[in-house]
């Protein structure tokens, strides 16, 4: 009788590792595809990444339109009203409206229009507000943005000013489906 649960409690243990690393490999190698395709109504969650794939992607979210570019992808940190805050994990996305996106040890508070870019691989940031105020937060300072930015998100948090034009960018048709 003990052999018999021995073994069913054995091939229990072995199922539950074979599916748990199933699970993480596919995520890991890509195959677990994210949700990427909404219509209006959808309510996102806290935990929730939002992928754009190989399209445009527009998302409402708690009152603000969130515009994604090709590849990018956003997790949603926080639904509260009030304290709606993103962090984009890859990508270009377009704000219209209120919303704060953390990368990092960086805060940027956006209200009003404002286009923001992640490279991860570079560990970089740029942010062009377009109109409205944007506030990024960094190493215990704040700075208000009157021109775009590039900045380092790791300490020594390097800031320079960069130039900004949606319709000369490699990105020009994005930020013209932003306007449709």
């Amino acid at each position: 009788m003990n052999s018999y649960k021995l073994n069913f409690n054995t091939i229990l243990a072995i199922l539950t590792v074979v599916i748990a690393s199933s699970l993480l490999v596919g995520q890991k190698m890509n195959l677990i595809k994210h949700q990427s395709a909404f219509v209006s109504g959808t309510e996102y969650h806290r935990g929730e990444v939002i992928s754009s794939a190989d399209g445009y992607l527009k998302v409402d979210f708690a009152g603000t339109n969130i515009w994604l570019d090709k590849k990018t992808e956003v997790k949603i940190i926080s639904g509260e009203n009030g304290q709606e805050l993103i962090n984009v994990l890859q990508g270009r996305i377009l704000i219209k409206g209120k919303l704060k996106i953390q990368t990092r040890n960086v805060i940027t508070k956006i209200d009003g229009e404002t286009s923001f870019v992640h490279y991860s691989w570079l560990d970089d940031i740029e942010i062009a507000n377009i109109l409205g105020l944007a506030t990024v937060v960094f190493d215990n300072k704040s700075v208000n943005l009157t021109s775009p930015i590039k900045l380092h998100t790791l300490p020594d948090y390097n800031l320079t000013e960069i130039s900004f034009n949606p319709e000369l960018s490699s990105s020009a048709e994005f930020y013209r489906q932003t306007k449709k």
